[in-house]
């Protein structure tokens, strides 16, 4: 009789983001939230910025055999309904960031949202108190208890966590 297998089962996660920034914050989150041990195994993916569209598009192009794929974008720059119908019949999960991602991340910190995307990405560095691009920025502001009263404000952050397990 064959012994079981001690080889764990992993569910699998893709998450394309759209630049730089979304795959620093979403490699924090990993770091801070899925053990080693988790079941969970996840990829993060970067799109280079080519709007709602262009995250789709590069998801869909990926390799079959993720559990689940989401998408990270901004709204900003060509979301519609078409392609969110697009993403609905690959069966791609949407995380969208309204209008972009530094907006949502204030709001999740209760802070202004207005302002221009050149405003808006500096108010959120100073927040930061580090480069956005550097994953180890978030660890100081948004800490498990953060994220925890964030996921109540900001349905995209509450969608992100429940994928994460957490």
């Amino acid at each position: 009789m064959a012994k079981p297998s001690k080889r764990q089962m992993y569910t699998t996660l893709l998450i394309v983001a759209e630049g730089d920034t979304e795959v620093a914050f979403l490699k924090h989150l990993k770091n801070l939230l899925v053990a080693r041990q988790s079941g969970l195994k996840i990829k993060v993916l970067n799109a280079h910025g080519k709007g709602a569209k262009g995250v789709i598009d590069t998801a869909i192009k990926q390799p079959k055999g993720y559990d689940t794929v989401a998408v990270f974008f901004d709204t900003d720059k060509d979301w519609n309904t078409n392609i969110e119908k697009r993403a609905k019949e690959k069966k791609i999960l949407l995380l969208p960031s309204e209008p972009q991602f530094e907006a949502m991340l204030l709001r999740a910190l209760k802070k202004s949202d207005t302002g221009d995307s050149d405003a808006l990405k500096q108010r959120f560095a100073k927040i930061l108190g580090g480069d956005p691009l550097d994953t180890k920025s978030y660890e100081k502001i948004f800490t498990k208890e953060q994220l925890q009263e964030s996921r109540k404000i900001e349905k995209t952050l509450e969608d992100l966590l429940v994928l994460l397990r957490a």
